[in-house]
């Protein structure tokens, strides 16, 4: 009995180092998909249902793991944050905020669940390595959505952890960190220092928080619906009254007529043609402000943190909610053309 019971714990340890195994392959290959055509899609797909049999067999048979092959809780925090990044690149190709918002809920419950809390006990540099890859991700996303708050706190622990990576290990990328972190510090000096009018947007991104008893995997379809925990959305509501105040009557009247026109942005090409730009991720402030702006529901004028569970899809509708954004940092006219020629088509 004790034999039988030997085999199928190592049967479980096979299985999941083989799905621990190729989702890493699966989620480095996203890099090396093409930016345009339809050929992500099934990809994609192939990814999430990966990753959800990786969560769920770690959330399952997680005793097993931690005696058989030591997990450890880094090693779950590892796996949370590259289904986080797959959510967020789910978002750059189908511009549903949904997906954003699943996104940072994970980031959110690594954070609380302090996943990567004692990294530093293992004395391993890459392990390190991606707390503060997890960091820069979180800070990045947290700026596309207004998070500042969270952006702040964010920014002070990754300082901290960056010296105390510094010291502890002799590495050739600390520098390279260094860099990172003025960089965000510029960005969000940059950023901060002209007030934008966000009453003629069609989108707002209200500084919010989440909350989580336990990591949620993932939303309903994508990850399974067994362990799905939504976020906890704080719903700001603009009355047709306070609008008008805040506007010109001209220019209410005249936003009136756009929302009940036929007429949508499908397609949203954003380029950067300036060589020296504030950056963050290869972002300028002026696409990440372009972002903000292009992002809202199918009415036009909700918040990302207005949408709710039910607005959850397995894949992108058929009646995209948020024109799709095609990126480019100073294209040449061959690839402008290109990308021009090919959001025609997918319209």
């Amino acid at each position: 009995k004790n034999t039988k019971m030997a085999d199928q714990e190592l049967r479980v340890v096979d299985e999941y180092n083989s799905l621990l195994e190729r989702s890493r392959q699966l989620i480095t290959g996203l890099r090396d998909l093409p930016s345009t055509g339809k050929l992500w899609q099934p990809y994609f797909q192939k990814t999430f249902e990966t990753f959800s049999k990786l969560w769920r067999m770690q959330q399952l048979k997680r005793s097993i793991l931690e005696t058989r092959c030591q997990l450890r809780r880094s090693q779950i925090g590892e796996i949370a944050a590259e289904i986080g990044q797959l959510y967020y690149l789910y978002y750059l190709r189908t511009s549903d905020t949904t997906y954003l918002n699943e996104s940072v809920t994970f980031y959110e419950a690594i954070h609380s669940r302090q996943y990567f809390k004692d990294v530093f006990e293992l004395k391993s540099a890459s392990i390190v390595s991606k707390k503060l890859n997890y960091y820069a991700r979180f800070i990045f996303i947290c700026i596309i959505m207004n998070k500042r708050q969270i952006v702040n706190e964010l920014l002070d622990e990754l300082t901290r952890t960056s010296n105390e990576y510094c010291k502890m290990f002799d590495v050739q990328d600390s520098s390279e960190w260094n860099s990172i972190i003025m960089e965000i510090k510029t960005f969000i000096t940059g950023d901060g220092s002209i007030w934008i009018d966000r009453a003629y947007s069609s989108s707002e991104f209200p500084d919010s928080s989440s909350s989580s008893s336990d990591l949620p995997p993932s939303p309903s379809g994508l990850l399974g619906n067994a362990y799905t925990v939504a976020p906890q959305a704080r719903i700001v509501n603009f009355s047709s009254e306070s609008l008008q105040a805040t506007l010109s009557s001209e220019a209410y009247s005249a936003r009136q007529q756009f929302n009940q026109s036929p007429l949508r942005v499908q397609e949203a090409l954003i380029t950067v043609n300036y060589s020296h730009q504030v950056k963050i991720h290869e972002m300028s402030i002026d696409t990440v402000r372009m972002i903000q702006l292009l992002e809202r529901d199918q009415k036009g004028g909700a918040s990302l943190d207005e949408m709710s569970s039910s607005d959850r899809k397995v894949a992108p509708s058929k009646r995209r909610s948020n024109p799709t954004k095609h990126l480019m940092s100073r294209p040449n006219h061959k690839r402008f053309t290109f990308s021009l020629n090919t959001a025609f088509k997918d319209t």
